[in-house]
């Protein structure tokens, strides 16, 4: 499981890995405000996608690892394109409402992607719960390839983030065709009987996922509506470091969950919940040591507020860590209800604090709110996981 997950990890790795070269560069060529409205983009196209993925992402990996066949791959697949067509039409609609030109045009180019996530997020489910990455560790290394090579280009033109969301959407659409399973997702064998069996499951996991990217990505969307463009690409610049942090613990979640609906007894378990304690406690420690010299090398002598906001930040890295275990096994159980009703109350917490604390503090307030937040995210899973 380890080696999945290293490889795994390293693959999504990248991707806030490209992110954050491109907004150094972005950051250097163009300054924090074009940051600010690249950051909000990829926020927006976050949620969207939390909603076009109906839950699957957490769905289908369990159903599948339980012996569930084809056609329900093929029937996730088909509700998901469907969903992501119509949330990608409404963004397109919407997007012409921005008060800034610039970021109506950005939206409406991300919206592409939405489509395409929808498969994405199909094709994931069904890798992960056979345990065979490979193809999928290769779609997500060739995506950012392409984002990475195209966005170098693109910035050096001087087309921004306008620019960037075109790459963007060329590497998910590329992804999206090469992580296809074997025999791709035939419609013919979706059914309605299917269907109709996912729909009823499907509630519950679009909460989950639409609570986990909301929690997420909350922070980001105040801070632009409540600060300035340039207090929000501070804290972006500090935020991507912290999120491709993340990305080790929540894939090792990713593949822990298959794993703890087929084990018996609360080892493996138990087993996770050391590892994520060792992880978080070293990587937090690391960052606050290097968050200074980190962001000066990356972003430049301007970026003093981004190291800040990244101390704080690296704290939530234990407990952030700690908590992936402990949500899986909720999933596995079937008590997704539960998960639910702990990641709302962070999400609740996460949003109430950022009202609070931004209109004084700015990126420092929404981190704070990010750390009190994730604590009472481990303290309301463990109480869920508690017998009686």
């Amino acid at each position: 499981m380890r080696s999945a997950t290293m490889y795994l990890s390293m693959a999504r790795a990248l991707g806030p890995g490209v992110s954050v070269v491109l907004i150094v560069l972005l950051a250097r060529r163009n300054g924090p405000e074009e940051v600010g409205i690249y950051g909000l983009a990829l926020a927006v196209f976050a949620l969207l996608e939390a909603a076009a993925s109906l839950g699957m992402r957490h769905l289908l990996p369990r159903e599948l690892a339980r012996g569930h066949n084809q056609q329900l791959l093929a029937t996730g697949a088909a509700l998901c394109l469907g969903a992501g067509l119509l949330l990608c039409l409404g963004l397109i609609c919407i997007s012409g409402l921005f008060v800034s030109p610039t970021t109506g045009h950005v939206l409406a180019v991300v919206a592409l992607a939405l489509p395409f996530s929808g498969l994405m997020v199909a094709a994931e489910g069904y890798w992960i719960a056979t345990q065979h990455v490979g193809r999928l560790v290769k779609a997500l290394v060739l995506e950012q390839a392409i984002r990475l090579v195209t966005g170098l280009v693109i910035v050096a033109a001087g087309y921004g983030a306008i620019g960037l969301m075109c790459c963007f959407v060329l590497g998910r659409l590329t992804a999206a065709v090469l992580a296809r399973p074997p025999g791709g997702f035939s419609l013919a064998r979706s059914a309605r009987s299917t269907a109709l069996s996912l729909m009823r499951e499907i509630p519950i996991f679009v909460g989950l996922e639409a609570c986990f990217q909301l929690y997420w990505r909350v922070d980001v969307l105040l801070l632009s509506l409540i600060s300035s463009k340039a207090e929000t690409g501070y804290y972006v610049a500090a935020y991507r470091i912290f999120s491709a942090l993340l990305l080790l613990p929540q894939s090792y979640g990713q593949i822990l969950l298959p794993r703890l609906v087929k084990s018996q007894g609360d080892g493996l378990f138990r087993r996770g919940i050391r590892d994520m304690a060792f992880l978080g406690g070293a990587m937090a420690v690391a960052t606050i040591l290097l968050a200074r010299t980190g962001t000066g090398v990356l972003y430049g002598p301007g970026y003093q507020r981004s190291a800040l906001i990244l101390v704080i930040l690296a704290m939530g890295l234990l407990p952030a860590s700690v908590d992936q275990p402990q949500g899986r096994a909720l999933v596995a159980a079937g008590r997704q209800s539960k998960d639910l009703a702990a990641l709302a109350a962070a999400t609740g917490t996460n949003i109430c604090l950022n009202l609070l604390l931004i209109p004084s503090f700015g990126g420092l307030g929404a981190a704070w709110a990010t750390i009190a937040s994730l604590i009472v995210s481990v303290l309301a899973h463990r109480m869920a996981l508690s017998p009686g």
